[in-house]
This record gives C-alpha cells, sequence and structure tokens, in this order.
C-alpha cells in the first residue's frame, strides 16, 4: 500500500484534502449553475422575434388599471397623448400598428389631433420577463418609424401628413440604467416631445407555432 497515505498507526491520511477538492468540485458546481441559469434566460428572450405592443390602451387600462394614454412633453412645455397598438417581427424589422394622438399647449388647448401608423420599426432590444406577471409580457425599448396624419384644431378640415420617431420604452425585466416608462414622438423640423411624463407600455412575446 503507497506509504504516503498511511501514517504511523496505519490509519489514512490524505483523507481530509479529499474531502476539501471534493467541497470545491461541488461548490464550483453550484457557481456555474447559478452563472448559467441567467444566461439560459437571456439567451431564450433574445431568440423571441414577435411582439404585439400596447401604448396606453384598453389591453393597459385592464392589466394595471390606469387610464387610456401615454403623454410625452416638449421643451415649449407643449404635451402630446398617446394611444394606440401593433406587432412586429424583430428579424425582418417588419412592424404593423396604429392609434391616435392629441397634441395640448401647456395651457391645456387643443393644437392638433389625429391617427398615426407604423411604417417599419427601427430598433428593439428585449429587457426579459418580470416576476409576478404573467410570463408572456416583456419589458423593452422600441423605435418605430411612423406616418402622422394630424388635423389643426383651427382647422380640422385641413389634413397634415408629417412622418416622425416613436420611441416606446416598457420598464420590465432587466432594465438598463435610464430607461423609464412611457413613450416619446420626435417629428423633425417641427416639436420634438422628448420627456416621458405619465403612462404605462408593454410588449407581448407572441407564442411560437
Amino acid at each position: 500500500m503507497n506509504r504516503c497515505l498511511l501514517d504511523g498507526a496505519g490509519s489514512v491520511k490524505g483523507s481530509g484534502v479529499t474531502k476539501f477538492r471534493w467541497l470545491w468540485v461541488i461548490l464550483a458546481v453550484v457557481v456555474i449553475a447559478l452563472l448559467v441559469a441567467p444566461m439560459m434566460r437571456v439567451s431564450a428572450s433574445e431568440e423571441e422575434e414577435e411582439f404585439d405592443f400596447h401604448i396606453g390602451d384598453r389591453f393597459l387600462e385592464k392589466l394595471v388599471g390606469a387610464p387610456q394614454g401615454d403623454v410625452a412633453r416638449a421643451a415649449n412645455g407643449d404635451t402630446i397623448k398617446i394611444i394606440g397598438h401593433g406587432e412586429f417581427e424583430v428579424d425582418e424589422r417588419e412592424a404593423h400598428g396604429r392609434g391616435t394622438f392629441e397634441h395640448r399647449t401647456s395651457a391645456g388647448a387643443l393644437v392638433a389631433s389625429g391617427t398615426w401608423k407604423v411604417q417599419r420599426l427601427l430598433v428593439f432590444d428585449n429587457f426579459g420577463s418580470q416576476s409576478g406577471l404573467p410570463e408572456n409580457l416583456r419589458g423593452g425599448h422600441a423605435v418605430f418609424e411612423i406616418r402622422v396624419t394630424a388635423h389643426p384644431a383651427g382647422a380640422p378640415r385641413t389634413t397634415i401628413k408629417l412622418t416622425a420617431t416613436l420611441v416606446v420604452d416598457c420598464a420590465l425585466g432587466n432594465v438598463p440604467p435610464g430607461v423609464d416608462e412611457g413613450v416619446t414622438v420626435n417629428v423633425p423640423g417641427v416639436i420634438n416631445f422628448n420627456q416621458m411624463v405619465s403612462g404605462f407600455t408593454v410588449f407581448v412575446a407572441e407564442e411560437e407555432d
């Protein structure tokens, strides 16, 4: 028998070292499992491609009990109230959706109202799900190009068509620092409602066929 494993009384040496090594192996396995599990959840979220989106609509009214509409503010104090919903596919950047809006002055006077329609998806970042909520709800950051059809309050029969950028942020899941809940709307050369004021949004992961 190997002498290095025996002491003078014939008992086995090194058993404590062996047990210590096994403890390290078990600890390493636990740590790896804890690290891999979140990565697997993130990977699953990253593989999702098709989503519905909701902006202050009846779906959200029923879900969180909040009044309809998301509000954003421009530097001059004007506000825009947005309601809508739609769907998009991440890989192909295809998107469909529509809704309504109201543009008001800082004093609350109506400037214009009308509708908007999604033209295409520009950006989408999936923040994943959040415990305690339905498993298909997702947080995220989406940027859409939209076509706005506006009717000035002073000339309601007049129609003005504009291209704008709609940003939709939902603060669920793994939310990056500085991301808030709500929307912003930028009409280049006209007005930029770049401050989120109130409202709720959400993305819903569609079930794969």
